[in-house]
């Protein structure tokens, strides 16, 4: 589908990269599962504490403040503050959380897609190691 083409599209980009020696690829091909792990980590998290304060919400429990939620978007996990909103029908009436989380989105797919685009990925992200 339409999805795999894109993310075929995405690995290839990510390897293009000329390796002057074998250790070279291995350390990125590392750093590139560490990335895609913690990425979708945090995205999980995210999703996990919509689901669990819609659940404290229902039972009358103590909440999970919404600072907390919000701070759980910021390190680009917006995607699963959305989805966790979406999915649990949580947070989707108040307006600063809808505006909050598609600007996230946006600014996370923005700052995503400029990394790609100049292939950064690893060769600033190591430089600094």
């Amino acid at each position: 589908g339409h999805l795999s083409g894109s993310m075929l599209f995405i690995k290839n980009y990510l390897f293009q990269k000329v390796y002057y020696c074998p250790s070279q690829k291995l350390e990125q091909q590392l750093w590139t599962k560490i990335i895609g792990i913690s990425f979708i980590l945090v995205n999980f998290i995210a999703l996990l504490l919509m689901g669990i304060d819609k659940y404290k919400a229902i039972h009358n429990h103590y909440r999970i403040p919404e600072k907390v939620l919000f701070l759980s978007a910021l390190p680009f996990s917006s995607y699963g503050f959305l989805l966790g909103m979406k999915v649990f029908h949580h947070k989707t009436r108040k307006l600063h959380f809808k505006l909050g989380s598609c600007f996230l989105i946006l600014l996370h797919t923005a700052v995503i897609i400029y990394i790609l685009q100049d292939g950064i990925v690893f060769e600033k992200i190591l430089s600094q190691f």
